[in-house]
């Protein structure tokens, strides 16, 4: 056992993790800035600064200190280390994630990315402004979005302005996101303690999903899921840009709900997939299996349908699992292990 800089190294098991007078350290740190109705900037700013470095364990921590930066971000340029800053209860939120996380996810492997069994061949997904599409190992999956998106995709223009009674408008990366979502809830039992190369072909989502970070409040919550997902089955996430022409598959199986929608290259499509990857046996090899950390499937944070759409709470459940694909079945899984 090596101990360095906070780090526990185990080279006999292969797993780096927070030595535990640091992790005792960090929770008393948590708990007094949970309780306290205001801190310090620098307070704060110091905290921030101990969870990117725990962060190099705990790697799904880098989604949950957000908060923390925006409540500085928002007092200007250069704020004063003593100036005071009230703790919300977004902040407070962040800050028992990370408590929970300390217990949870102490642990990291020491190997390379690169040392992991790859999962062969790519998945690919894509997003229109009509509808979604991802495939990979064998398998594809596409629908349309909710109704009520009509006219809020994209930036309002004098064709599409911005709908009345307070609708916030839907954009691409959102779209693109919930592609990786979709996929990752149904890839990523099939390629436990494996890597799974996905190729997206919009740069500021690869950026989002390589970064485990995004200043967007609308994405958070998605990148959140795939984050706890793929920790809870061992998953290693490698998001590589493609460009649309070469997505052909994604690409077309997106666009089958827009208006200009080419039928024969649908169908053309996806026989061309049935007879090719789809057919291979080598997938028979790939079954869904039982999640590395099991521990962990209580506490992942479902990305929620009321995180981007006004008219989920007028859908019944028929509609609401065809557009969001194992949506209930995860509530119910998650309700069943808090045993309610």
């Amino acid at each position: 056992m090596l101990h360095f800089l906070g780090f526990d190294c185990d080279f006999v098991r292969m797993v780096v993790s927070l030595h535990p007078e640091r992790v005792a350290d960090l929770r008393t740190t948590l708990h007094r800035i949970a309780t306290a109705p205001q801190v310090t900037v620098g307070d704060l700013l110091s905290l921030v600064g101990v969870l990117v470095f725990c962060s190099v364990v705990i790697k799904i921590g880098k989604v949950h200190y957000r908060a923390l930066i925006d409540v500085i971000t928002a007092m200007g340029p250069r704020p004063r280390a003593s100036s005071p800053v009230r703790i919300g209860a977004a902040v407070r939120d962040s800050l028992a994630t990370w408590d929970r996380l300390l217990s949870l996810l102490n642990a990291r492997s020491a190997q390379a990315p690169v040392l992991r069994p790859t999962v062969p061949g790519e998945a690919t997904t894509d997003a229109s402004l009509t509808g979604w599409a991802w495939e990979g190992m064998g398998l594809f999956e596409h629908d349309s979005w909710p109704s009520d998106w009509h006219g809020r995709l994209g930036r309002a223009t004098s064709d599409l302005p911005t709908l009345a009674a307070g609708l916030r408008r839907v954009f691409i990366c959102e779209c693109e996101l919930w592609a990786v979502v979709f996929l990752v809830r149904r890839l990523a039992p099939r390629c436990v303690s494996c890597r799974l190369i996905v190729r997206v072909d919009n740069k500021p989502v690869v950026s989002m999903l390589n970064r485990m970070s995004t200043r967007s409040s609308a994405c958070l919550p998605l990148l959140k899921e795939v984050c706890w997902v793929c920790a809870c089955y061992d998953v290693e996430l490698d998001v590589r840009w493609i460009d649309t022409k070469s997505n052909l598959i994604a690409d077309t199986l997106s666009r089958k709900f827009s208006p200009d929608h080419d039928e024969a290259l649908y169908n053309r499509v996806v026989r061309q997939y049935l007879r090719g990857p789809a057919s291979d046996p080598e997938w028979r090899s790939w079954p869904p299996q039982r999640a590395a950390r099991p521990e962990l499937e209580p506490h992942i944070p479902v990305a929620a349908p009321a995180d981007f759409s006004s008219a989920w709470a007028n859908l019944d459940a028929k509609e609401m699992t065809r557009i969001i694909p194992f949506y209930l079945q995860k509530v119910g899984d998650r309700r069943d292990a808090a045993g309610q």
